[in-house]
């Protein structure tokens, strides 16, 4: 296992760089697949592995500490807050799921946002304008709980999402992730049959969705599985071009029988790394799902009269 050493908290390692997608931190860009190295937050040392080519995929040993885990659950059941999660466009994707939302004077949440800030993202991102997180979402799934195939930067610039897998259970799977990017998915607007599986093109999210459809987790794409309260799980939602990456659809797979998942969630924006296409792609998606969510609201309001 190589050695990374972090510097002003900064991951650095002496590689040669590679073509990948916008906002990634230097050092897991040149990490080729099944390579780990040792990183340091500021109070311990973690070790990041990639398993995905696309979407960039980096698992996070031990990346918080125990009592980090256990300050976050606590802070989500003592806020009062817990809710059932509510998805975009008011869809049924994600099921007996509660979640509430920290903000940076939660405990732990603040130097968590910073710290993950420089370590997993560009320095030059790092200085653009518009570049933030959002607040920590910490969500409890019961017992067959999960969260169906999805996207999380469908109407905002979510460059960078990391997962916290905050008790040891629970397990994401990318359906359509590739260890090589050797695959030409610009070639056109639909899948390709003749490839096959997750080799197939996929240049569109409605063309991820369908081909998704048809695969299953353990046997297609890439399954991370939390071994350990602490753990994380970092991935990209756009590629080099700052286009949407359509092999950047994922699943919560369902909780175990007599188990419970916690997990937190934390989205990181770029905005300025989004190519403008994407902008307005995201910003008429977002008016929809508004238009939708509020729709649905109302028609709720009118049985419940």
């Amino acid at each position: 296992m190589r050695a990374i050493v972090l510097v002003a908290a900064h991951l650095r390692l002496s590689a040669a760089l590679t073509t990948g997608p916008v906002g990634v931190n230097a050092a897991l860009l040149s990490l080729p697949i099944g390579a780990e190295v040792e990183g340091f937050r500021s109070t311990h040392a973690f070790t990041a592995e990639r398993i995905s080519a696309r979407p960039a995929v980096f698992v996070l040993r031990n990346f918080l500490l125990p009592e980090e885990c256990e300050v976050l659950v606590a802070a989500a059941l003592e806020s009062g807050e817990l809710s059932p999660a509510e998805t975009s466009g008011g869809t049924d994707a994600r099921k007996r799921c509660d979640v509430c939302f920290l903000d940076g004077a939660a405990p732990v949440v603040g130097a968590l946002t910073r710290e993950v800030a420089h370590l997993l993202l560009d320095a030059d991102a790092l200085t653009l304008p518009g570049t933030g997180s959002e607040l920590l979402n910490v969500l409890r799934y019961e017992e067959n709980g999960e969260f169906l195939p999805h996207y999380d930067a469908t109407a905002s610039p979510r460059v960078l999402t990391v997962l916290y897998y905050l008790n040891g259970n629970g397990a994401t799977w990318f359906p359509l992730a590739v260890e090589e990017d050797s695959i030409d998915d610009s070639i056109d607007d639909s899948i390709d049959e003749s490839a096959g599986g997750v080799n197939s093109r996929v240049t569109s999210r409605a063309a991820a969705m369908e081909l998704a459809a048809a695969l299953e987790p353990h046997r297609d794409g890439c399954v991370f599985e939390a071994h350990s309260a602490g753990d994380a799980l970092a991935f990209f939602n756009f590629d080099e071009r700052g286009a949407a990456e359509a092999r950047a659809l994922h699943a919560g797979l369902p909780v175990a029988e007599g188990e419970t998942k916690w997990v937190a969630s934390h989205f990181f924006q770029v905005p300025a790394l989004v190519a403008p296409r994407e902008t307005r792609a995201m910003e008429t998606r977002a008016r929809r799902m508004k238009y939708v969510g509020e729709e649905t609201a109302r028609r709720a309001a009118a049985a419940a009269a």
